[in-house]
């Protein structure tokens, strides 16, 4: 192992392999540039554009995939089994160690539900198809990043299908006609541009995912091959443009984050900042154009540090290692590991991605293990034979509940007792059919309507149990991620986005047409402050928002109710609770309720309390207008203030910010003002919960 002049623990190639001459060590170090801000953004230290180094990763593969491929093609050597057995040598064995260890840690940690998912990620990873696999997994009440082990495999996905699609087609270009390569790669590298521009409007949570829209970050890749190197007069040239494409990627990663609409056209920074970092060191296609280009370009001599290129060479074992040991952390400490934690999960990460590529990648890309071309494709292809049919079978198992008590297993039913909720859309709202709560039937007037996003619809059944006791109709105009504010366009990509504005007009316009005395707004209020939108002290006209909405619908004749955020926590509740029941951490009765929401994250409201810092004052203000301001967390707590997350063994939240349809029950009583006046059907006065108050 050396590194510098021979000391360290980062590898370089090691001495029985001989790097060919067209290896470029920079390439490796910028391998370094693409992993280190991946790592460091999951991890949660700064970097909130991070996540682009997959994207330069991308690049880099295009790049030396398509030039392996060209170069054997004009040689008349190239074969597709050689190809694939190269990729079967390089992905396949850390990936299955990685998988195997997951795998152990699964059982033991995984819930129910979640084990379920795991192994269908896995069973998709052995067909190739992890990617669609997470597209489908994806939605606004599906299980958060942070809970998914596999995760990070969707961009191998991408890769593999990549490996596939790409051979074949220089194959066939190659065949009928070679000048047809260059057009070709140029039109799919456009249509796939446009096809990623398109659905980071109309699809973003899709966009993310598929082949059809990265494919061009890897053809750019590609298209470098073709464009010649600098003569060796214009070297300053080189010097220049290589550390304006190191800028380039180090602006997506500073100032990109999670609300960039990405991938899109904000990709094209880090893409075409990787492309010309490797086009300043590109040593030439000919031994012509190489003795034009002899010194390398400042940029390739910085990236060809030998603690960057041994950082390189373990990039992908560091990649494939580094997610699942944070996801696991998480569940096995209850919590989000502390900043130390994060950082010793990272040097562990490190310290198994250098045992891998000596212990693991080194042999079989040596040919030490299966020396033999059948031998390591048989290997592969049982391989995902056995990750499939294992993966499967989990599939259709419902999770192997038989690991956990009934009373864990009680706290995860938590995470299915959401209430039916139903978006409504904007052409819905305009022909009034909104989601009926009940109370009446829809020729009668209706007496009150629920606005707002997926917190909206996850207290509905407390205006349900009331429209039903006191017989007055009650309906609900809900989107995920849309702030029921007039003017307010919504960021997050589940909301919708520009369109919200014209959503909250057609709702105002229900209200008047139908002359509406009640109307309720109810909202993940501070998503649109520190979460999923930018922060409110940077949007000083959030009052008017406020105000606006609040005016327009008293013009319309109604009475507005605001209700303030339930209080939000780090980590699903129910998963949280299970576990902690598994471990003998949590009492099933009312008075640890409190202790509990002290555990998995809240306490006396101290994170809720912050965000109520940004957005309360903004509610607050609406009082003065005649609005009427509702607390939730008065029934959310116990008597010492401390936050609620489950009563008798049951949680009380969907997920960290959604209560349950037994949660909504709890605010009951906050809405009964809107009813006052409206007799009650005894009937269904003994349908109301206890609150708890106990504090235990």
């Amino acid at each position: 192992m050396t590194v510098g002049a021979g000391r360290g623990v980062f590898p370089e190639f090691p001495r029985f392999m001989t790097p060919s001459p067209d290896y470029r060590p920079d390439i490796d170090g910028l391998r370094a540039v693409a992993v280190l801000p991946v790592l460091l953004f999951h991890a949660g230290f700064g970097l909130p554009g991070g996540f682009v180094g997959v994207d330069v990763f991308f690049v880099i593969s295009g790049y030396l995939i398509t030039g392996l491929i060209l170069k054997d093609l004009d040689a008349g050597t190239f074969s597709l089994t050689q190809f694939w057995e190269r990729r079967v040598r390089r992905i396949m064995p850390p990936l299955l160690v990685v998988l195997a260890t997951s795998s152990v840690l699964a059982w033991y940690w995984l819930l129910p539900q979640e084990f379920q998912d795991f192994c269908g990620s896995v069973a998709a990873q052995a067909v190739m198809l992890s990617n669609m696999w997470f597209c489908l997994k994806t939605g606004y009440f599906q299980p958060t990043a942070e809970a998914t082990p596999l995760l990070h495999l969707w961009s191998l996905a991408v890769e593999e299908q990549f490996y596939i699609v790409l051979p074949l087609a220089l194959m066939v270009a190659a065949r009928f006609r070679r000048s047809w390569i260059l057009p070709g790669l140029v039109v799919a590298t456009v249509l796939s541009f446009g096809a990623c521009v398109f659905e980071s409007y109309a699809r973003p949570n899709i966009n993310y995912y598929m082949i059809y829209s990265r494919a061009w970050e890897l053809l750019i890749g590609s298209l470098i091959l073709y464009v010649p190197a600098a003569a060796a007069s214009r070297t300053g040239l080189r010097n220049v443009v290589g550390f304006a494409g190191l800028l380039a990627i180090a602006a997506a990663v500073l100032f990109f984050d999670k609300e960039t609409r990405f991938p899109g056209v904000a990709a094209l920074l880090p893409c075409l900042g990787a492309a010309v970092v490797i086009w300043a060191g590109k040593p030439g296609r000919s031994s012509a154009e190489a003795e034009l280009a002899p010194r390398p370009a400042a940029v390739a001599r910085w990236l060809s540090w030998p603690l960057l290129r041994g950082i390189g060479l373990i990039s992908y074992s560091l990649y494939l290692w580094h997610w699942p040991l944070l996801v696991f952390a998480r569940m096995a400490h209850y919590r989000e590991p502390t900043a130390v934690e994060r950082g010793v999960i990272l040097a562990v990460s490190v310290i198994l991605a250098i045992a891998s590529w000596y212990l693991v990648e080194t042999p079989f890309r040596r040919r030490i293990v299966f020396p033999r071309r059948r031998g390591i494709l048989a290997f592969g292809a049982a391989a995902l034979v056995v990750m499939f049919t294992l993966g499967f079978q989990g599939t259709r198992s419902d999770g192997y509940p038989q690991r956990f008590s009934e009373a864990s297993l009680r706290y995860n039913e938590g995470a299915r007792d959401f209430p039916l909720f139903y978006p409504v859309s904007i052409d819905a709202v305009r022909s009034d059919r909104l989601f009926e709560l009940g109370g009446g039937s829809p020729a009668d007037p209706v007496h009150c309507l629920l606005w707002g996003d997926s917190h909206a619809g996850s207290i509905a059944p407390a205006l349900q149990a009331l429209a039903e006791a006191h017989h007055k109709r009650c309906v609900a105009a809900t989107y995920p991620g849309t702030a029921p504010l007039l003017g307010f366009a919504s960021r997050s990509i589940y909301s919708l986005l520009d369109e919200c504005p014209k959503f909250n007009q057609e709702v105002l316009e229900y209200v008047r047409r139908h002359r509406v005395p009640h109307v309720v707004l109810a909202c993940f209020w501070s998503s649109h402050v520190e979460g999923l939108a930018p922060h409110l002290r940077e949007r000083p006209e959030m009052p008017e928002y406020f105000a606006r909405t609040v005016k327009a619908l008293q013009e319309a004749g109604a009475t507005v109710w605001i209700m303030k955020q339930v209080p939000v926590y780090t980590l699903s509740v129910p998963q949280k609770l299970a576990r902690l029941s598994a471990a003998g951490e949590t009492d099933a009765g009312a008075g640890a309720a409190g202790a509990a929401g002290a555990q998995i994250g809240v306490g006396a409201f101290e994170d809720f309390e912050r965000d109520l810092v940004a957005y309360g004052a903004a509610i607050d203000s609406t009082a003065s207008l005649g609005a009427k301001v509702l607390e939730p967390r008065r029934y959310l707590s116990d008597a010492q203030g401390r936050s609620l997350a489950h009563d008798h063994g049951r949680s009380l939240y969907y997920d960290s910010n959604h209560l349950t349809a037994t949660g909504a029950l709890y605010l009951r009583p906050l809405f009964e003002p809107i009813f006052a006046g409206v007799p009650e059907r005894a009937a269904e006065r003994s349908e109301e919960p206890a609150v708890p108050v106990s504090g235990g």
